[in-house]
């Protein structure tokens, strides 16, 4: 009798050390280890993914734009809180520029990657760029609004300064002009979406050397198809609807005005290599009319979706024709949509190449799945930070 008691009790003892490696072995994975205990593929440049959502996985797709060569990653969950998952992993930025993220069952667009990039957030305003370890800004950007007279109204220009910028330390920083301003750093302030520039640069300066102001003008939606339109000739379409083109004087302004403001009470570098303009659609055809137009202020230049079709491309080399790039050639990042009806990227490059511009100077990026709105432009800015600042 007490043998066979001996023998249960050794075959419950063996059933309860199976059953407790089976609980550990189907539990879920311990998700509070440190980040330097994780098993992941440590080659390359660190991406993070915070997400809203708290999707059970996240991937990260890599993609070489040039050649579609593509690489499938999947993300490590790194952190968990009552709002966000962050998820991570690493991409190797000389064979990839853009990423794509698959979460909840979804799929989003293309977004920029290169090694200034930290991260994407996809919060309530959107995949938002991400700074690693840092709070996720939302409404919450802070910039100091000026006002300058512009004719019969007083006009707003945004200046963001990084949260260290110290003008007596004897620093000096690069300034990106930016148009269409009251869309590039303020999640609420229109009903159109955000640029989260920002952010974007933010995430820069946390990975490179480079330090920069944002100094983001805006212009009225009722005023914009007069102040970003280029008097330089005799426009294509809609003629009574752009014939009032004011792009000189609004250029003026720019460099005359907002330009010896921004040089006199901040402390940044005042030669063309560090100062860059932007925009997009009319204010990226403004923005290359600008920045063309005065080489010796600017060094770069970031064309997004812009309107070229205002003019035909006789009137562009017209235009172009009267500067020597061959001296002075700011860098020019051209991006368009696949999807949009039409920007005349292809056709200003053929102008270009006319006039001889340096081949070296300038990019044509196009998403084919791209339309023609600020989502797109959102994802795709790191990617002219990544170019502007070589």
């Amino acid at each position: 009798m007490k043998r066979i008691s001996c023998i249960i009790l050794l075959a419950f003892i063996c059933l309860s050390l199976f059953t407790a490696c089976s609980d550990k072995t189907d539990k879920e994975p311990d998700n509070s280890a440190e980040p330097n205990q994780s098993t992941i593929d440590k080659t390359g440049h660190p991406l993070f993914f915070k997400d809203m959502l708290k999707s059970d996985s996240v991937k990260a797709t890599f993609v070489n734009s040039a050649t579609d060569d593509r690489e499938e990653t999947e993300m490590e969950l790194c952190e968990e809180s009552d709002d966000y998952n962050t998820y991570t992993c690493y991409g190797d930025p000389e064979r990839f520029n853009k990423v794509i993220f698959t979460y909840d069952k979804r799929e989003s667009i293309e977004y920029a990657f290169n090694d200034y990039v930290s991260g994407w957030c996809n919060s309530a305003y959107g995949i938002i760029p991400y700074t690693e370890g840092m709070e996720i800004s939302g409404s919450s950007i802070e910039y100091k609004t000026e006002m300058f007279d512009y004719g019969d109204y007083l006009k707003e220009v945004y200046i963001r300064t990084p949260k260290d910028y110290d003008p007596q330390s004897g620093e000096k920083y690069s300034v990106i002009y930016l148009l269409d301003g009251q869309n590039m750093l303020n999640n609420t302030a229109t009903g159109t979406g955000c640029w989260n520039v920002a952010e974007s640069v933010t995430s820069m300066m946390a990975q490179s050397d480079h330090k920069a102001i944002i100094v983001a003008i805006e212009t009225p939606e009722s005023t914009r198809y007069k102040e970003l339109v280029p008097d330089i000739g005799d426009v294509q379409y809609d003629e009574q609807f752009y014939e009032d083109g004011e792009g000189i004087y609004f250029c003026d302004f720019v460099c005359d005005t907002v330009m010896p403001y921004v040089e006199k009470h901040y402390h940044v570098y005042t030669d063309p290599e560090h100062n860059m303009i932007a925009g997009a659609s009319l204010g990226g055809a403004e923005s290359f009319y600008i920045g063309m137009a005065h080489p010796e202020k600017f060094g770069a230049i970031g064309a997004f979706s812009p309107s070229f079709w205002l003019y035909d491309d006789a009137t562009w080399e017209a235009f172009l024709s009267h500067q020597d790039y061959q001296k002075d050639a700011p860098l020019l990042y051209m991006y368009s949509g696949g999807e949009e009806l039409s920007t005349n990227v292809h056709e200003m490059q053929k102008v270009l190449n006319r006039i001889g511009y340096p081949q070296d100077r300038s990019t044509l990026v196009i998403y084919p799945k791209g339309e023609h709105y600020l989502l797109y432009w959102r994802a795709i800015f790191p990617d002219f930070l990544r170019f502007a600042f070589a």
